[in-house]
């Protein structure tokens, strides 16, 4: 391995509302080296998830002003000191935002390559997995039901709402403004009751009628908290 700077990208402050690219900063620091037992990775993509947010705190047990960006990522084993790994292999672990990372061998999981790398990161990472077994035994659809999908432009609800349609649901799927609260006529909904409120906004305007069960996904939270779920009805 030839590199010997390591660029990461680390917590510049804390935010105190909206995050803003202000709120990072890019250090570099010498190429860590593995011990016995352990596997250098040179990251290769890495998965930015809004629930990363929650964790830029400053408060103990959040991040800090100082500490690498965490993140979930795939990275090419660049050095190895365990018989388990080998250079070149491609692995999942706790990258964070950085070129390079070191790693004990039973952080990293080994994987077979279905197609891109970038669908183990997306339809087979934990946002799809999240919205695949959510939406197929949480919610459970049978053909004919409708299915509203709330946060359906995210990472978790675009997975969910296919699922719905290939079981053969009629889905109805929804966003919302990134500037909380959300405002309709009759209500103003804040995040900690979003899934609640919008479920009862949708059914009081017909979409879906009293007495819709309903099944809680994900919750993550971004710039705003925001709320994946899913209702299905027999309508």
């Amino acid at each position: 391995m030839s590199a010997s700077i390591n660029r990461q990208m680390v917590i510049g402050g804390i935010p105190a509302g909206r995050l803003e690219t202000s709120h990072y900063a890019m250090r570099e620091a010498p190429v860590p080296e593995p011990g016995p037992g352990q596997v250098l990775l040179r990251t290769l993509l890495i998965s930015m998830d809004p629930v990363s947010r929650t964790r830029i705190t400053g408060k103990p047990g959040g991040l800090q002003t100082g500490d690498v960006m965490p993140s979930s990522g795939l990275g090419q084993v660049a050095a190895s000191k365990h018989p388990g790994f080998r250079e070149g292999q491609v692995v999942e672990a706790q990258t964070g935002w950085q070129d390079y990372s070191v790693h004990n061998a039973d952080a990293l999981t080994a994987f077979t390559r279905m197609g891109p790398l970038t669908h183990h990161l997306s339809v087979y990472g934990v946002s799809g997995l999240t919205g695949y077994f959510g939406m197929a035994e949480a919610g459970a659809p049978r053909p004919g039901e409708t299915v509203l999908v709330s946060a359906a432009g995210g990472a978790v609800g675009h997975i969910a709402g296919q699922v719905a349609k290939i079981r053969g649901a009629r889905v109805v799927g929804f966003d919302v403004s990134t500037q909380p609260p959300w405002s309709t006529a009759t209500s103003t909904i804040t995040a900690p009751s979003f899934i609640a409120a919008s479920i009862a906004l949708v059914t009081s305007t017909g979409v879906l009628p009293p007495g819709t069960r309903t099944a809680p996904i994900t919750m993550s939270a971004s710039l705003i908290s925001s709320a994946t779920s899913c209702a299905v009805t027999g309508r």
